[in-house]
């Protein structure tokens, strides 16, 4: 489970696999429109590249705000 905090609500993200935990450089940090085909595109705060490993950065304040669909 990865746990998020925004603000004063804490959630956590059942995922299926954790590669790995790393400190990156704010400066590899890029736009999240490098990809606007991307379905992911709308929750993404950015994207982080790492040598030649694109890693999607998503926004989790924009996850936890989404309405549920029905």
């Amino acid at each position: 489970i990865l746990i998020t905090a925004v603000e004063d609500l804490k959630a956590g993200f059942v995922v299926d696999k954790l590669s790995g935990v790393k400190e990156v450089p704010a400066s590899s940090l890029g736009p999240a429109n490098d990809a606007p085909e991307d379905p992911a595109a709308g929750f993404l705060k950015g994207v982080i590249r790492v040598k030649d490993v694109v890693i999607r950065l998503l926004d989790a304040a924009r996850l936890l705000d989404f309405p549920a669909s029905k």
